[in-house]
């Protein structure tokens, strides 16, 4: 816990010491973004059983100041393995960011966000499993403006992730950490 508190407060200071120069994101400003995490993926075992997973990630957030962003980011992931299991996690998670300017066409993002998850996994022999989680995230990336409106965003989300694990023969706590690129595109109002 305490790492973590370091953490938030080398953001927040980053965030309070940084100049924008030529782009700025106005206060009062919306975003609406759609981005994936960049894991689309089919593997194959050597079971002869086939794996695709694929994440979609939904933003929106309000400048309350000029770069400033108050936002949440509603998360989808679908995981199948044919004739073995079949999975889905969702999140919803609130976070503020920050967009200092890099240019006259793009700006870079930093910000930290709470997390929240709920994981559900479906057996072909009946057996179901949920999975509740809390934690807390960084996020980083770049953002091209094609114009005033719309940005090219891409970035990576680090999470720290705390499961509730339940259906299992016992119930317990397990810490997990990912790294999940994204790519999408952001839309300013």
């Amino acid at each position: 816990m305490r790492k973590s508190m370091g953490w938030i407060v080398f953001f927040v200071a980053l965030m309070s010491f940084s100049n924008a120069h030529a782009l700025t994101i106005k206060e009062g400003t919306v975003s609406i973004g759609g981005s994936s995490s960049a894991n689309f993926e089919k593997r194959s075992f050597k079971n002869s059983d086939d794996e695709r997973e694929y994440s979609i990630d939904i933003t929106t957030g309000y400048f309350a100041k000029d770069n400033l962003e108050f936002g949440l980011s509603l998360d989808y992931e679908k995981d199948y393995v044919n004739n073995y299991r079949d999975s889905t996690n969702k999140s919803a998670a609130p976070f503020i960011s920050y967009h200092p300017s890099l240019n006259e066409h793009s700006n870079i993002y930093y910000g930290v966000g709470l997390i929240f998850t709920r994981y559900n996994e479906n057996y072909s022999s009946g057996s179901d499993r949920s999975n509740d989680s809390v934690g807390y995230y960084f996020r980083g990336g770049w953002e091209y403006f094609f114009n005033s409106y719309v940005a090219l965003d891409i970035g990576v989300r680090i999470s720290r992730i705390t499961w509730h694990l339940h259906g299992y023969s016992v119930t317990e706590d397990k810490e997990t950490r990912f790294v999940g690129p994204r790519i999408g595109l952001i839309v300013f109002f």
